[in-house]
């Protein structure tokens, strides 16, 4: 029996010819499912399949990039921007800095404009005295996404502002040379995924309106949308950040932003170390889903206060995927049970609709 919270539901439209149109709204083609990498990894992620009324082109295959993709190119050639107002166009990307030598327990200091995306979420009325708690990856010119838990907050309700395009949370904590691009931002909107129903975990998503567009460039730049084929599987190397603990003896929060490296575990191992939590019952009484992914490294993990941070696999040199949400993670933070992140690829449907209106 399919579990509750699985989306594993297959969508039909039927089709008597061979083009067809998709879920999301995109054309194409009706194939066999074997030749369609793209509702393979829907499959996969638990996102609904368009089929086709056909006993072997049975499923509608994408003949257009979706809305996530034509953005993440929009996004990859910001960084081919010239640099100055008497240079022509790059020959290649430029990156806000140089991360060759870069491949939160266990992890390092950030460097200046590395995750250009990394978004820090702050609470309370005051800009200038904010408490914060959860992060969030910026995706487009006024949309953040973060997880739900993090905008229903039980000790600090709604983020209230946005500190974008800085690893420094506080400059007065530290020797801070001023940064030109640091934006502190009020916030317009929270919009929770309809199917989040806490205490459960499951579909732990939100995404948070910005009171006013941003100028991008690659010192601001939107993270990529993951994708059903871009969804990591087994061990992948991925990447983290967030401002949360950094030392399991501490409950302080870290004032600059913190990256790791971890790796990324199949569903049947990660099950099995939640099977036999206490609080299974009443978070996950379904276990750990597809719309979920589990991640761990040697004494390295996302600790309190990186919730709602991302997760990335870069395509290139200095352009994210976000492939994963921040949610829950062991309680002795790098020493105990592996993270789980939120897949986004589930929700790309969803994220789209809301932050695009299903446009391009």
């Amino acid at each position: 029996m399919f579990a509750k919270y699985q989306i594993l539901l297959l969508i039909s439209i039927v089709s008597t010819s061979s083009s067809c149109i998709l879920e999301n709204g995109l054309q194409g083609d009706c194939v066999n499912i074997r030749k369609c990498p793209y509702q393979i990894g829907r499959l996969r992620v638990g996102a609904p399949v368009t089929k086709c009324d056909h006993p072997t082109l049975n499923v509608c295959c994408p003949t257009q990039k979706s809305i996530a993709e034509q953005k993440c190119e929009k996004w990859h050639q910001m960084l081919f921007a010239p640099t100055s107002f008497d240079q022509s166009r790059l020959n290649s990307e430029l990156c806000a800095v140089d991360t060759k030598a870069s491949l939160i327990v266990g992890g390092r200091d950030a460097k200046p404009y590395e995750y250009p995306h990394a978004v820090a979420l702050g609470y309370g009325t005051d800009p200038k005295s904010l408490k914060f708690a959860c992060g969030a990856t910026l995706i487009s010119e006024d949309y953040l996404l973060t997880a739900a838990h993090c905008v229903t907050h039980k000790r600090l309700g709604k983020p209230t502002y946005a500190v974008i395009a800085d690893r420094i949370l506080d400059p007065a904590m530290v020797n801070y040379a001023p940064n030109p691009y640091r934006k502190v931002v009020s916030i317009a909107q929270h919009i929770v995924h309809p199917d989040y129903k806490p205490p459960l975990i499951y579909h732990d998503i939100a995404l948070i309106r910005l009171s006013s567009p941003l100028d991008l460039d690659r010192y601001v730049l939107p993270a990529c949308i993951s994708t059903p084929i871009k969804a990591p599987r087994k061990n992948v190397l991925l990447e983290a950040s967030g401002w949360g603990i950094t030392d399991v003896t501490s409950s302080s929060t870290s004032n600059i932003l913190q990256a790791v490296n971890i790796t990324s575990i199949d569903d049947k191992t990660c099950n099995q170390i939640y099977g036999n939590e206490p609080d299974k019952n009443y978070r996950y009484p379904d276990g750990l889903v597809k719309s979920q992914i589990c991640a761990t490294g040697e004494d390295k993990d996302t600790c309190r206060g990186d919730s709602g941070g991302g997760l990335y696999t870069r395509e290139k040199l200095c352009l994210f995927h976000v492939v994963g949400i921040t949610s829950i993670g062991s309680k002795v933070c790098g020493l105990g049970n592996p993270a789980v992140y939120t897949n986004v690829a589930s929700y790309q449907d969803w994220i789209e609709s809301v932050v695009w209106g299903g446009r391009p």
